[in-house]
């Protein structure tokens, strides 16, 4: 390994950086698809305590998936920054 080089092909990075980007906003877009679905059955259709359990746990693994993705667009946007 001494003396070795390491080469980074920075287009493939600007590139990969960018889908990652584009995922992640896709992502959180088919979130709020199925949050809104969610929300229009559960309280309307669907009452009850455990119509409200399942709201606040589904609320909460939205909110945990959305930060995550968000968390990703922003690691993905500084590694694209620095690679340009």
């Amino acid at each position: 390994m001494s003396g070795s080089r390491v080469t980074v092909n920075y287009p493939e990075v600007i590139a990969a950086c960018r889908k990652i980007e584009s995922d992640a906003g896709e992502m959180k877009s088919a979130l709020n698809t199925v949050n809104n679905a969610t929300y229009n059955v559960v309280g309307t259709e669907w009452i009850g305590p455990s119509a409200r359990t399942f709201s606040n746990e589904f609320l909460n693994y939205t909110n945990q998936l959305m930060n995550r993705a968000d968390d990703l667009i922003q690691a993905a946007s500084t590694l694209r920054a620095q690679a340009q």
